[in-house]
Order: C-alpha cells, then structure tokens, then sequence
C-alpha cells in the first residue's frame, strides 16, 4: 500500500488546496472453481486521488470542497467512480459547529452495473475553554451504508506541552 499527499496555501483567492494519492495491491491469487480446481491466477488493486479545496468565507466560517476518483481491478473486472466531500465549519468565540458529507453522490460502476459509494454525513459541535485548556466535542455522525452514532470527546491542553484526549 502506498499513500501520498501534498497540501498548502494556493496565492489566489485565499484557497487551501490539497492532492492526495492511494495506491493498494493485493497481489496475486490463485482462482479456484465450485470442485476446487485451479483457474488460474489473478490480480487485486485499486487506486484513489483526491483534489480538495478549501477557504474562509468571512471571519467565522471556513469552507471546503474535494473531489476524489477511485478504481479498482478485480480480477480482470475494472470499476471506476467519483464522489465529493464537503464541509463547513463556524467558529464564535469559544464555540464551533460543523457539517460535513463524505463519499457524497458517489457511484462505483463495473462492467455497467453501478453502485452507489457508501455516504456519510455529520454535523458537529464543540466548546473550549482557553483559561483551563478543556475542550469538549460532540459528533452525530449519518452513514447511508450502516447506524447513525453519537461520539464525544474531551481533550486537556497544559500550557500547549501536552495534551490529553479521551
């Protein structure tokens, strides 16, 4: 498995951009048939890019948009989609708020039949208190593909040496 990515500042319109890679080989497998005889070898592998921007909107809000395009070879079958990820997050004074979607729109299609990729949406909110270092998150999270479930978090801050977080 391999991954890289590369992100920063862009010098126009006050953009974030980032590109990120995936590259994933299972390797070689022998095929067997129903009587467990050899067919024959194959290959599994697939690959994922991503292109995402994001920006301010304002002094409180910050946005972001990527786009990602996945492949797969399995076995001779090629499959090959695209999804969009977005988020949106507010920030006030001590508190933040959050929404994101992932995988959003997404369809894998193998030798014509498509499949829809499996979306997630959440919304956040967290609060922090500079003066003790505490800061407390909530998180619904949505997937289309499997239960909605609420995660919270707190993290301790001291004197930004360490940081506890459970």
């Amino acid at each position: 498995q391999d991954w890289a990515a590369f992100g920063g500042r862009v010098r126009f319109a006050g953009l974030s951009a980032a590109l990120s890679g995936l590259y994933q080989s299972e390797g070689s497998f022998e095929g067997r048939d129903a009587s467990n005889n050899p067919t024959g070898t194959f290959d599994a592998s697939s690959i994922a890019l991503g292109l995402g921007v994001a920006r301010a909107v304002g002094p409180l809000v910050t946005a972001g948009l990527a786009i990602k395009y996945a492949s797969e070879d399995l076995g001779g079958v090629r499959g090959s989609g695209m999804a969009v990820d977005a988020g949106v997050q507010v920030r006030s004074g001590p508190f933040g708020f959050g929404a994101a979607a992932q995988n959003a729109l997404g369809r894998m299609v193998y030798d014509g039949a498509a499949y829809d990729l499996p979306s997630s949406y959440g919304l956040g909110a967290s609060f922090t208190n500079p003066s003790t270092g505490l800061k407390l998150a909530l998180d619904f999270n949505f997937p289309r593909a499997y239960y909605g479930d609420v995660r919270g978090g707190v993290e301790w801050n001291w004197n930004g040496y360490l940081k506890l977080r459970t």
